[in-house]
């Protein structure tokens, strides 16, 4: 079940790799678990992979998300979808990526440098979503971020991941994604 995620996502094979939503001069880089369902509120019409049609000179935006956090909930998503396959799942969580969702920020960034002239990036959280609207005026209401405490399988699935969520697996899971942490704390300054 795991993906050789280097080879399907840095070549653009993967079915998401790649996607953006073009809104006026911006390349909105769509990173699963990175409020992308929130980014796509309303505008399907816009959303089109960047491996089909390259935008040249344009600016990209991506929303960066706390990679541990993002891992989570990429993996209630891996388990809501696999609910025949929580076991096999749960007992080899040290492997860290099973489906493409788990592909770390970084790598859709470095594939997306070759398509735009520059990257400005925003933290995933209110605050960052609010700063973002205020520049660009996307939404005249800004959504809600999607939360897991509004689905009561995916709390039952979280409280599953919890009991298996140790120090060991956190460390595997900062290992793997480095190149997201280094990421954050040189855009924003913080080490998380």
């Amino acid at each position: 079940m795991k993906i050789q995620y280097e080879k399907d996502f840095v070549s653009g094979k993967g079915s998401d790799f790649g996607d953006c939503l073009h809104y006026k001069d911006l390349v909105i880089v769509l990173i699963s678990k990175n409020c992308s369902t929130t980014l796509s509120h309303n505008r399907d019409e816009f959303r089109k992979s960047i491996n089909d049609r390259p935008v040249e000179k344009a600016k990209a935006i991506a929303f960066l998300r706390n990679p541990i956090l993002r891992w989570k909930s990429s993996m209630l998503e891996t388990l809501y979808r696999n609910p025949n396959k929580i076991s096999y799942i749960l007992n080899n969580l040290h492997q860290i990526v099973f489906e493409e969702v788990q592909t770390p920020q970084y790598l859709h960034i470095e594939h997306i440098k070759q398509y735009v002239e520059s990257f400005e990036y925003y933290y995933i959280d209110d605050d960052g979503l609010r700063k973002f609207n205020t520049k660009y005026k996307y939404w005249d209401n800004i959504p809600h971020l999607n939360e897991t405490i509004k689905n009561s399988k995916k709390l039952f699935f979280l409280s599953l991941l919890n009991k298996f969520y140790n120090d060991e697996l956190e460390k595997l899971v900062r290992d793997f994604y480095k190149k997201d942490f280094e990421l954050i704390e040189e855009v924003f300054g913080e080490h998380i």
